[in-house]
């Protein structure tokens, strides 16, 4: 039984960045009106550095309730901060909005590279407060790692005893920006992977990408990050391509496109065949490919789809009428 440490702030809440999120919105699935936060480099006192609070004490209270209650037949252990979003330009462009940061990155670069300076500044502030803090957990575990599946490795150390304590260097790290899809490789790298870098290597092991398109950027990626072991590739990514490129060297969290089962009518054949042309890239090129299907799931709004996902998960033959 996993027990999470009282009064631990989430990026979402970290003191003084709230203030950089402007919206309204007055019904669900309906256009919302949008206000930029930060127009110019006054506007940036804006982004301030996040203040992390713990409660040790309200802690220490609920694990012994919880040992109490459940000692004997579950194991308690306290569950500390293990993920951490770090998608910089995604979140800039929210504070700015898309079409400004677009332009920005063009007509006012300065801008753009001060506020990703105080933005990672920010962010890697706010880990290093947990570690300092102690309330740190391995994702050495069956935890997802940024979009690109479970984190079990032999090159990190294993969960502490106590379920807390790790360090930075102990756990994986991720980075993903997928508004920079329509991007320029040489303008992510310096938008993205430069500012992205020294948050990368407080980490022992590195996950980078979601949904955004990669397979043109790979050679910048890499070299950018030489703790980096697991890289998506969405399908606006040529798949072919990523393992050509990759080789064996990481593990690629492939990414099948999720709107062919999406509404009533599921296209459950290109989906197959999408699968077995994966399985059988993966013979071609001998790399490591893991089939990240949790896109899947959440975009089925028709129960009955679900079993289908489920007949489709694994690489073996797989004949129609099993769905």
């Amino acid at each position: 039984m996993r027990l999470q440490p009282r009064n631990l702030t989430t990026i979402g809440r970290l003191r003084g960045w709230t203030q950089t999120r402007k919206r309204f919105r007055k019904k669900s699935n309906k256009a919302v009106h949008f206000e930029p936060q930060i127009e110019t480099e006054a506007d940036l006192k804006k982004i301030k550095e996040p203040i992390v609070e713990y409660d040790e004490q309200a802690t220490k209270r609920r694990y012994d309730m919880m040992h109490d209650i459940f000692g004997g037949i579950l194991t308690v252990r306290l569950h500390g901060r293990f993920h951490f979003r770090c998608h910089p330009m995604d979140d800039i462009m929210t504070w700015m909005g898309l079409e400004n940061s677009m332009t920005n990155m063009v007509e006012e670069p300065e801008l753009m590279h001060r506020a990703l300076h105080l933005y990672m500044d920010g962010q890697i502030s706010r880990v290093r407060q947990y570690e300092k803090l102690g309330i740190l957990s391995s994702n050495n575990s069956f935890e997802n790692i940024g979009s690109n599946c479970v984190g079990y490795t032999g090159d990190l150390p294993p969960v502490t005893e106590n379920g807390i304590g790790a360090k930075l260097s102990d756990i994986w790290g991720e980075n993903a920006d997928q508004t920079l899809t329509c991007v320029s490789p040489d303008m992510t790298r310096e938008f993205a992977f430069e500012h992205q870098k020294k948050w990368a290597a407080l980490f022992g092991l590195h996950s980078y990408g979601c949904c955004e398109r990669l397979d043109n950027k790979l050679n910048l990626l890499t070299s950018a990050f030489p703790n980096l072991r697991k890289v998506s590739c969405s399908p606006y990514s040529d798949l072919e391509s990523t393992m050509e490129q990759l080789g064996d060297r990481y593990v690629i969290s492939f990414k099948t496109s999720s709107s062919h089962l999406a509404g009533h009518s599921p296209n459950t054949e290109y989906l197959k065949n999408e699968i077995v042309r994966a399985c059988e890239l993966t013979q071609k090129y001998k790399v490591n490919l893991v089939d990240f299907f949790r896109n899947l799931f959440r975009v089925c709004v028709q129960p009955r789809n679900r079993p289908m996902v489920v007949r489709l998960r694994g690489c073996k033959r797989i004949d129609s009428k099993e769905v």
